[in-house]
């Protein structure tokens, strides 16, 4: 092998792959051919990676308040998103936008234990009796 043998670099046989480009994955993105021209594109190991640390995040019992959870949801959407703002995401952000949003209302709700308080916050809200 060309690697090993002239450039005497070490190999390691389980991560080196040789495939089509559409199923590698290298640093979280992905890749694909458009118009004969390689894009990078989020890989899916990397979207489960980012739905995985925002499941823990916005989870109902972590005991933490809106400012901590929102600072800690802000830095680390910010990062991720400037990390991979070379991948072509299209809908998978709306769709992540989505049911973090989802999440965070369901935070909110849990956080309104009685049902005086839910009716009252939801009043403050704007929604009618």
């Amino acid at each position: 092998m060309f690697v090993e043998g002239m450039l005497k670099l070490k190999v390691n046989r389980e991560k080196t792959e040789c495939a089509y480009i559409g199923r590698l994955k290298y640093l979280g993105y992905g890749f694909y051919v458009c118009n004969g021209m390689c894009r990078l594109r989020l890989h899916e190991k990397s979207k489960t990676k980012l739905r995985r640390k925002l499941k823990q995040v916005t989870s109902r019992s972590n005991g933490m308040g809106y400012e901590q959870r929102k600072t800690l949801l802000r830095n680390y959407l910010q990062g991720w998103s400037e990390y991979f703002n070379y991948a072509d995401m299209g809908n998978k952000v709306v769709e992540i936008d989505r049911w973090l949003r989802r999440r965070l209302r369901m935070c909110i709700w849990k956080s309104w234990k009685k049902p005086r308080t839910r009716v009252k916050n939801l009043m403050r809200c704007g929604i009618g009796r």
